[in-house]
């Protein structure tokens, strides 16, 4: 073991087996023709480990059909204790199978992966029939046949979920905020009243004048107010508009899109709303006698929960 240790410390590799190694496992059944004489539903091997987890074969009994209608028999690979992963995991196997040929090199070999979960824990069947294993075949020798089945790689992986159902009609609100004496506000964050959209409350925020790329604007953000009640597994996708009114040409400032709001995502908004140079160009119209006019328009077009 020393030995083993220093050369892999001397030469970079290591002479020594580690679980992350592809796991090949055979399997030989000596008189295999009693499975049918006795009344067998099956037999399987031994649990073996491969990539973290306990595996096993199954050989189902012959006497299955197969959709030719000839006789055969199948094996199966089976996840043992697969109804303890948890209900968002999933494990996805990629595995070779094999029926190995005793007097030539012509083997029958089948390559697939399968993901493996707490409801989906064997894959197969993978028929077999009885006119490929003929005493002149090489697959079956004295009654006996070997099964091998090589572990490739084992990824595990956490499953999301989610559904999303757009509404067939969502409703349009609007609210105002009519900002006064804009001028004298000082150089912080301000928040309007609450306010009902969508069957939620939400409430708009600004900032009069932060710095961006060396220029200054107006920044807004939509924040959902009551987040504290919505299920952390439920989200709702909201159409916005925002517009700074024109109060006098009627060419408003206008930012539309869709946005999801969920218990990780509580605000949204846009940094650089408007210059403030725009703001203060009395030929802009977007500031008159020191108020400016902020709308806000919202439709919830859609509701989704997701597993989480």
């Amino acid at each position: 073991m020393a030995l083993s240790r220093l050369l892999g410390f001397l030469f970079g590799w290591s002479p020594e087996p580690t679980s992350d190694l592809p796991v090949l496992y055979t399997w030989k059944i000596d008189r295999i023709s009693s499975i049918s004489k006795f009344g067998m539903s099956h037999c399987a091997s031994r649990d073996f480990s491969a990539g973290g987890y306990t595996w096993k074969l199954f050989l189902r009994r012959p006497g299955t059909k197969t959709n030719d209608g000839k006789n055969c028999m199948s094996l199966n690979l089976h996840m043992v204790k697969a109804w303890s992963l948890p209900p968002d995991l999933e494990v996805k196997a990629v595995f070779e199978l094999c029926i190995q040929n005793q007097v030539g090199s012509e083997h029958i070999r089948e390559k697939a992966e399968y993901c493996f979960q707490m409801n989906r824990r064997e894959w197969g069947p993978y028929n077999l029939s009885f006119e490929a294993f003929d005493s002149a075949s090489g697959f079956l020798v004295n009654d006996s046949c070997i099964f091998s089945i090589e572990i490739i790689n084992v990824i595990v992986r956490r499953i999301i979920v989610e559904n999303l159902l757009l509404k067939e009609e969502p409703k349009t609100d609007k609210y105002t905020y009519k900002v006064d004496k804009f001028s004298k506000l000082r150089n912080q964050y301000h928040i309007s009243q609450y306010f009902v959209a969508g069957g939620n409350m939400w409430y708009l925020g600004f900032h009069p004048g932060r710095k961006c790329r060396n220029a200054y604007y107006i920044s807004l953000n939509l924040h959902m107010h009551n987040y504290k009640i919505l299920p952390a597994n439920i989200g709702v996708l909201v159409h916005r508009v925002f517009r700074m009114i024109d109060q006098m040409n009627g060419n408003n400032r206008q930012v539309e899109d869709y946005f999801r709001f969920d218990s990780n995502h509580l605000s949204h908004g846009y940094s650089t709303f408007l210059p403030l140079d725009d703001l203060y160009n009395p030929s802009k119209g977007f500031l008159l006698n020191d108020t400016c006019i902020i709308e806000a328009s919202l439709r919830v077009v859609g509701v989704a929960s997701f597993m989480v």
